[in-house]
């Protein structure tokens, strides 16, 4: 039975990016431990010592498991889940698939998306040495967590490409032996080796042993790695940092994983994508994969021919991966028109039949992807594949199935280069534009709260193809204000109510309009930049000053109103959105209209009526300032 787990007599602090299969070997060969014997005194194994350990702890720990394992090592529980890929769960969707369940907290799945090296590893055999501290130079560097993730293929700190086999051996690091189940540690019961030695089982005549080769001693890859492999590595890896805004970097990864299955199905009329000196790598990769294809498998092996022969299967060189990864990010790089599109031609050499070779590419395009990559593959690709997220779009990922009823239907729109992007729609209808979209309708005055809402959400389908949900996610507005009731916002609805209005029209004519605009705003970059604003005490002391008139004197109340104005005009954005109201009880947005703040704004929107709107002052200098703040975000972005 495993025992509770009690503090280890000496422990070590976990390197920088350092995975939980590399502190583990480390900290066993300071305590002169097996692995496994390890593994099992901190809460990790099964029942008994030298039991596998399941490659599902790569990916996360469980509560219980990470305050059992924290303590015994003497680390912090932050501490122990940074050891796995965990932290990157909301920028990487392949690690979102393994772990999260539509409407159940994450948790491991036994599901290993081949985005994510769960197998083997690639490694720097100059990180593997360590920096020359006393520390590292006994017990060996970093087995870095980021070299398990496909999108991995150089040493920023060393300017090499990774390798990913044992020079003796043959056999991808970390891998066990071929054909073997994946586990946390391949050979673990086996005591005695360095943290860099190659655990791998080999077959020497009728004999097996561990292949024992030091890979801090193995030589990188000959390949130059160019400034241009660098930049994207370096890019690539950007995306992972907290600093790096998540949901960019999840639908980009995303991206890359479709873009890469599309180069490999186009094979080889994609080739002049891949820089020169990988082709030779990646072409080796895709006729392994092609013969793979084409073999008969032996029943008992069948399980694993999917992910052997798929096309979103990364390569397991790393030279090879980075040759896809430079070819689908000039793919990914929007085109300057559609029928400059490079994509455009590998698409048209793709057959259109389902093939198991697939695997998830489709799903991943309509879940995950980008609505611009989503938009320029449905654009020259829908009459040719005959797959429902061509049709439909996709289920949003984070709202149940329930919510997605047929009260929620939205006018037919022709989705097609309008010449703006969604990033230049503004989250809340601008007064010109809402105008301008009634007086093409003829739609009463009284409707506008629901059209300036629910016009900007259209105005995205109608160059993205995302269905509703979608659409609202990318400009920011809530998920409860679509799928609660009583809701906040919905689509307009082709019934009786509205037999007499063309909206489908009335968006393309709003659509001109806007597109003949010159530079459009980039409201999703203000919206990011302004996240947190507020305005600051010396401006609104300024603003303040302004009040010359008889009546109540301006207020705290009075000071939000003038932040959130300025915020909604800058931003392009709802009111009840804005930082002033964002966490303030209550939460309801339908409650929080009492407020006094809210009044104030309600007030200065009539101002083209005959009331006059509370300090009038206040209101036409907040609004100047609207003005220039946005202008020198603008000027600043270029």
């Amino acid at each position: 039975m495993n025992p509770s787990p009690h503090p280890l007599p000496r422990t070590l602090v976990p390197l920088a990016d350092e995975s939980l299969p590399g502190f583990l070997l480390r900290l066993a060969h300071r305590l002169d431990l097996a692995p496994a014997q390890l593994i099992w005194r901190i809460g990790l194994g099964g029942s008994k010592p030298g039991r596998p350990t399941p490659a599902k702890h790569l990916l996360m720990l469980e509560a219980g498991q990470q305050k059992a394992f924290a303590e015994a090592a003497k680390i912090t529980t932050a501490d122990a889940e940074a050891l796995t890929l965990f932290p990157f769960l909301e920028r990487y969707p392949p690690l979102t698939r393994a772990l999260v369940r539509q409407g159940s907290p994450a948790r491991p799945r036994h599901l290993f998306p081949a985005g994510i090296l769960i197998t083997y590893s690639r490694f720097c055999p100059h990180c593997l040495i360590g920096d020359g501290s006393p520390v590292q130079n006994r017990f060996g560097g970093s087995w870095r967590r980021q070299w398990r993730l496909a999108v991995s293929f150089a040493c920023m700190e060393h300017n090499v490409f990774l390798r990913h086999d044992c020079p003796a051996c043959g056999l991808p690091a970390m891998s066990g032996q071929a054909d073997s189940s994946p586990s946390l540690l391949p050979a673990s019961p086996t005591p005695g080796l360095h943290p860099a030695q190659c655990r791998n089982r080999v077959i020497t005549g009728e004999r097996t042993g561990i292949c024992g080769q030091r890979l801090d001693q193995a030589a990188p890859p000959a390949t130059e790695l160019t400034a241009t492999m660098a930049n994207l590595q370096r890019t690539l890896l950007d995306q992972l940092a907290a600093s790096h805004p998540a949901d960019r970097a999840f639908q980009q990864f995303a991206d890359l994983h479709v873009l890469s299955a599309i180069i490999k199905a186009a094979w080889p009329s994609s080739l002049h994508l891949v820089p020169k000196e990988l082709r030779p790598e990646l072409a080796q990769h895709v006729a392994e994969q092609d013969s793979l294809a084409l073999a008969d498998w032996p029943h008992e092996r069948n399980r694993g021919r999917k992910t052997a022969i798929a096309w979103s299967t990364p390569p397991t060189d790393a030279r090879a991966q980075a040759g896809l990864l430079a070819a689908a990010e000039r793919l990914a790089s929007r085109p300057p028109a559609p029928h400059h599109d490079p994509l455009v031609p590998l698409l048209h050499k793709i057959e259109a039949q389902p093939n198991e070779r697939w695997d998830d590419t489709w799903l991943v395009l309509a879940r995950d992807s980008s609505p611009s990559l989503r938009q320029r593959i449905d654009h020259d690709y829908r009459l040719e594949f005959p797959a429902l997220w061509v049709r439909r779009g996709a289920p949003d990922q984070w709202v149940a199935a329930t919510h997605r009823s047929d009260a929620l239907v939205e006018p037919v729109i022709a989705v097609r280069d309008r010449g703006f992007l969604a990033e230049h729609i503004p989250q809340s209808l601008p007064p010109a534009w809402l105008a301008h979209f009634a007086e093409h309708t003829g739609i009463p005055r009284h409707m506008s709260s629901l059209l300036k809402r629910v016009v900007p959400v259209q105005l995205v389908q109608s160059v993205t193809g995302e269905d509703f949900h979608e659409a609202a996610r990318f400009l920011g507005i809530p998920t409860e204000w679509i799928t609660e009731k009583p809701r906040v916002l919905h689509p307009i609805r082709l019934n009786s109510r509205w037999r007499d209005f063309d909206f489908p029209g009335a968006i393309d004519h709003l659509a001109e309009h806007i597109a003949a605009q010159d530079a459009p705003a980039d409201f999703l970059a203000r919206r990011r930049l302004f996240n947190d604003w507020q305005l600051e005490d010396r401006a609104w002391e300024q603003l303040r000053r302004l009040h010359r008139g008889k009546g109540p004197q301006p207020t705290d109340w009075t000071r939000d109103s003038a932040s959130t104005l300025i915020w909604s005009r800058v931003t392009g954005s709802e009111y009840l959105l804005a930082p002033t109201f964002r966490g303030s009880p209550p939460a309801s947005p339908s409650l929080s209209r009492t407020s006094t703040a809210l009044r104030t704004l309600t007030h200065w929107d009539t101002r083209a009526t005959s009331r006059q709107p509370n300090y009038p002052a206040i209101f036409e200098a907040a609004e100047a300032l609207a003005v220039q703040i946005a202008e020198a975000a603008d000027a600043h972005a270029q």
